[in-house]
């Protein structure tokens, strides 16, 4: 949405008890930043009921800013429905609309004739949602006893509406099935992120605070490789929660939405449930030293709890700067990003499964518990003896992986 559109989206952080800390994304007017009442009518009473995150519903306020634009380009509003079913025909849908919603409306120098199939996608249904909404809201207003035939016509014209908008959406295509590193190029991976590798790629020079942005980053890609998680999973994480010491070491994944003091704008958020993984003696080892020896060389490190910093700034590292960490490793692993290692690792504790003569039933249930998946997780991690069982698997996969690179001096 570039500079052009007649609406900004921006966020507010709400201070009030019930809700203190939720990153709210509002739809303003630009000329005089106030509400789009409508638009945030939908938000707040359809889509953040749902319940939705902060980041997914301030995409769709986009969206919906788009569909607006083009409203106020041909005249339309949805204030006035009976003009509006009439206006908005299904060839009006085909011809003006749909090309409109693929359209690259950035701000940038080189634009795209087309946005990808699935933003395309997306954008529709948020927009047929949003058509939706404000017909079946138009049709209730209606009289049955006094407007019959209005109360037809909105109900007929909101089944239209949706099914040409389901007509004009790009076709779901199956895409090539991303796929996780392989033995060798995994085990390449733990040689280069080691800090001492000629070929690590962050932080030159050998001064204690590249030494920490080393660490640091080294410490993302193994707990990526280890157990899967998603960035959020990550960033979320508290020194806390780590358990490095006993005879069971731990890692405590927990979900902290929005929190108060997390002073992110953008704040990441674990879209796994909370689960509590096992920890190999060598990535204990090295979370331990982590959080001991470099941690501390971060500026400000005593001033938040969270386990992952800002080298600079000592403020929580943000999903952008996870994102350049994985970028910066493309000249070793040009296919590189957190979702490779996330496949990694579930096609690792397949193969330790089945070697290991586990069922199909249970290596499933297994890897939902590790992956905190939801679902009903064939019942089995309600037992003790069956998370336990998962850990134990999760710890021989931790082993095997750091087994061709015993002699690496961690």
């Amino acid at each position: 949405m570039g500079r052009s559109s007649p609406f900004i989206v921006t966020r507010v952080v709400l201070k009030r008890e019930e809700n203190r800390g939720e990153r709210l994304p509002l739809l303003l007017w630009r000329a005089s930043r106030l509400p789009v009442t409508r638009a945030m009518e939908w938000a707040l009473t359809l889509r953040r009921s749902v319940p939705i995150s902060s980041a997914s519903l301030d995409r769709e306020l986009r969206h919906v800013a788009l569909l607006e634009w083009w409203f106020e380009k041909e005249g339309m509003t949805l204030d006035e429905p009976m003009a509006f079913i009439d206006a908005l025909a299904p060839g009006k849908i085909e011809a003006s609309l749909r090309p409109w919603m693929a359209r690259d409306q950035s701000d940038r120098k080189v634009k795209k004739l087309s946005v990808s199939p699935e933003e395309i996608r997306d954008r529709l249904a948020v927009a047929k949602s949003y058509i939706d909404w404000a017909l079946n809201n138009a049709q209730r207003a209606l009289s049955v006893r006094l407007a019959p035939k209005q109360c037809l016509a909105v109900g007929a014209a909101r089944a239209s509406i949706c099914r040409s908008l389901d007509l004009v959406a790009p076709t779901q295509i199956s895409e090539r099935k991303t796929e996780g590193l392989t033995v060798a190029d995994s085990t390449r991976l733990l040689q280069v992120i080691e800090p001492s590798d000629p070929r690590n790629p962050w932080g030159r020079g050998t001064s204690k605070a590249a030494n920490a942005l080393r660490y640091r980053n080294q410490l993302i890609v193994l707990l990526m490789l280890a157990f899967g998680p998603r960035r959020g999973d990550i960033l979320k994480l508290h020194t806390g929660d780590v358990k490095a010491f006993g005879v069971d070491p731990t890692l405590w994944i927990r979900r902290r939405p929005d929190d108060p003091n997390d002073p992110r704008d953008w704040e990441p958020n674990a879209k796994t449930k909370e689960r509590i993984l096992p920890l190999d003696a060598t990535l204990a080892r090295l979370l331990n030293l982590y959080i001991q020896n470099h941690r501390s060389q971060v500026p400000k490190y005593k001033k938040t709890p969270y386990l992952f910093l800002a080298s600079q700034t000592g403020t929580p590292l943000s999903s952008r700067a996870v994102n350049e960490i994985f970028e910066s490793l493309k000249a070793e692993f040009p296919k590189i990003h957190p979702h490779v290692l996330r496949h990694t690792h579930n096609d690792r504790l397949k193969e330790h499964c089945r070697e290991s003569g586990i069922s199909e039933k249970d290596m499933v249930g297994h890897a939902k518990y590790l992956n905190g998946w939801l679902g009903d997780n064939f019942g089995t991690y309600t037992q003790r003896s069956a998370r336990e069982s998962a850990q134990r698997m999760s710890r021989n996969v931790q082993r095997q992986m750091f087994a061709p690179l015993e002699d690496v001096p961690f």
